[in-house]
């Protein structure tokens, strides 16, 4: 695992990426900033910077259950099937628009208070 720049980081304006070993099975991420100090230094093997702060899930796994963990790390939230292969990630955006989307907040009559109350349902 070799590399010599984080331009291609830059490029797609994203300060981290995933680094997939055969058969696309995620290894870990690595940062913009990471890539930089250990170009600084010489440094021309992933293996020595690569991460694993990142939350993986399964492709059956609710929304609910890793929802509050989409704006805690580099990369989105990312999707393994059961050979820890990458099938794909959750971004912070798609969560805030599936929400938007099922979620609607309306008035109702609620007989026991003579009044209104909202709630919200999908």
């Amino acid at each position: 695992m070799e590399f010599t720049e984080p331009s291609a980081l830059a490029r797609n304006e994203v300060n981290a990426a995933y680094v997939l070993g055969d058969r696309a099975r995620v290894l870990g991420i690595v940062t913009d900033g990471d890539l930089s100090s250990a170009i600084g230094a010489g440094v021309t093997d992933l293996r020595s910077i690569v991460s694993q702060d990142f939350r993986r899930v399964r492709p059956d796994d609710l929304v609910g259950s890793f929802m509050e963990h989409a704006g805690r790390h580099a990369v989105p939230i990312t999707v393994v099937g059961n050979d820890g292969r990458l099938v794909g990630v959750v971004t912070r955006a798609e969560i805030l628009s599936s929400l938007s989307d099922n979620q609607h907040v309306h008035q109702e009559p609620r007989p026991d208070t003579h009044g209104t109350e909202d709630t919200v349902t999908s």
